[in-house]
């Protein structure tokens, strides 16, 4: 069957001499895994279609139940330069599109979702400089589509985040459990905060928190693994 469809990609990895194996998020299927050849045309263009977070055409021939699907045409839609030559971008862009690799690997058919990553990658194409609560940003939004979002505290006296339970207690069990009293704060503040708004925090706590909410998506993701570019992330925090 010969779909066509609109796709983020998520990774390429290199596969024999000619061929690319590439990770994407599709509007009309979700999660796929496609092959190609890495031949034809060397221009700029080509290349940037390849890179973390393009969002590109294609035309794939899909078969049901098939782990790898080929693809007959691929065009970029806008290419992103400054996301892959600013280096705040090029980390952040690396990051997103590989905390969305590894969480979405098992998801389907996600209009909403679909939508939430291209506008990510646009936003992120077309700021002058991310963010400092860019990558916390991502990620509660990302739980959030993903039907996990953490509920805000409801009562002043539940002071702690339970990453198990997604919501917040009076009881404090341990680290691994829950967030202190002071992450727990800015954490609900981001909860309850309007889009743009951010958060005065300092770069330790930034750092913190950025690790609990992976730490979170991966007690509700099982099986989604490291995170791998987070220590480069961490780099760019402020």
């Amino acid at each position: 069957m010969l779909l066509s469809t609109r796709a983020l990609v998520l990774q390429a990895i290199r596969y024999k001499d000619h061929q690319l194996i590439i990770k994407v998020f599709s509007e009309a299927r979700g999660a796929l895994t496609l092959i190609t050849s890495a031949g034809g045309k060397k221009g700029k263009t080509n290349r940037l279609a390849f890179q973390p977070l393009a969002v590109v055409d294609v035309q794939i021939d899909y078969k049901e139940k098939h782990d790898m699907h080929r693809i007959k045409d691929l065009r970029i839609q806008d290419p992103h330069h400054s996301m892959h030559s600013h280096p705040a971008k090029v980390f952040l862009a690396l990051f997103m599109a590989e905390l969305t690799q590894k969480s979405t690997r098992n998801e389907g058919q996600s209009q909403t979702l679909f939508e939430y990553l291209v506008s990510c990658s646009d936003n992120l194409e077309q700021c002058t400089t991310p963010s400092p609560d860019f990558a916390i940003r991502f990620i509660l939004g990302l739980v959030a589509q993903l039907g996990i979002r953490p509920h805000a505290r409801l009562r002043e006296e539940d002071r702690y985040f339970n990453l198990n339970e997604g919501t917040f207690d009076g009881r404090y069990i341990n680290d691994e459990v829950c967030l202190d009293i002071a992450h727990s704060d800015i954490l609900n503040r981001m909860l309850t905060s309007k889009d743009g708004e951010q958060e005065t925090m300092k770069r330790s706590d930034r750092q913190q928190l950025v690790r609990a909410m992976i730490r979170y998506l991966q007690i509700h993701s099982p099986g989604m693994g490291p995170v791998k570019s987070l220590d480069v992330l961490e780099s760019i925090l402020t």
